[in-house]
């Protein structure tokens, strides 16, 4: 739900509370599935691959609030020209890193054999 929430929105928070989910949902099964499965395995990638790529973004938003503290400070004018190219290009890595995002979404969460979903249909 959060996964579909993401996709629909263009706020960075819910990108950080999908990242907290991810790893929980990481580290449960992790703890769960003594002997994994190929499957199994093949989602633990999947779910390391969305980490990892959900804390990349969440490193560029950390990044564009510190520059974006920068700005307002309004000193030098050389420094505001960096900061802008700068954050040109966080924006342009964001859209980037929220469309992988919504790929692997889709690839974990809408899995017809994904435990959570069957779980959650119960």
């Amino acid at each position: 739900k959060l996964a579909y929430e993401a996709e629909s929105s263009d706020d960075d928070e819910v990108y950080h509370r999908c990242r907290k989910w991810t790893k929980y949902y990481l580290y449960q099964l992790q703890m769960i599935v003594a002997e994994p499965r190929p499957r199994d395995k093949a989602l633990i990638k999947q779910l390391k691959q969305l980490g990892e790529l959900l804390g990349g973004f969440h490193d560029r938003c950390v990044l564009e609030q510190a520059l974006n503290g920068l700005l307002a400070k309004k000193q030098d004018e050389a420094l505001e020209q960096a900061a802008l190219l700068m954050l040109s290009w966080l924006m342009e890595q964001k859209r980037v890193d929220k469309s992988q995002c919504q790929g692997l979404f889709e690839s974990v969460f809408a899995r017809p054999h994904n435990p959570v979903k069957l779980a959650r249909s119960r």
